[in-house]
């Protein structure tokens, strides 16, 4: 049954047609991720990004739209203020919990200050390459 307003061209038979098994598969992928977890050595801890994981499997079972948007919102951090320091080379896929800053802390004592090497890399580069910096 098509809704009064669609917003997929196709209908719902085709949609679930076209793509079930694709889905299926990820569906596989989490759940022997989630077991290779259970199986692993070790003292069991509670990690962020497994706590986000399963927030984000019950969101998927809720029957109402807009599910990606909001396991989307889960998995991301949702401040906008820069952190001092990366904790590591890339993005770790759900928000780890942060310590809170006072909030008299002003956002320019939070930037890492910029070597006098790079200072004079910029001064060397042509005007329009450095977009006004000086």
């Amino acid at each position: 049954m098509r809704s009064a307003n669609p917003t997929c061209p196709l209908s719902h038979q085709e949609v679930v047609d076209l793509y079930f098994l694709e889905h299926r598969a990820k569906v596989l992928d989490i759940a022997a991720f989630l077991d290779r977890v259970d199986r692993a050595t070790g003292q069991p801890r509670q990690d962020y990004r497994l706590a986000a994981l399963r927030q984000a499997i019950q969101i998927l079972l809720q029957p109402r739209p807009g599910r990606a948007r909001r396991v989307l919102e889960t998995l991301s951090d949702p401040t906008r203020d820069p952190i001092p320091q990366a904790p590591g080379k890339g993005a770790a896929g759900a928000p780890q919990p942060r310590k809170a800053l006072p909030r008299h802390t002003p956002a320019r004592k939070l930037r890492r200050p910029v070597s006098s090497s790079l200072k004079s890399e910029i001064k060397n580069l042509k005007p329009s390459v450095r977009g006004g910096v000086r």
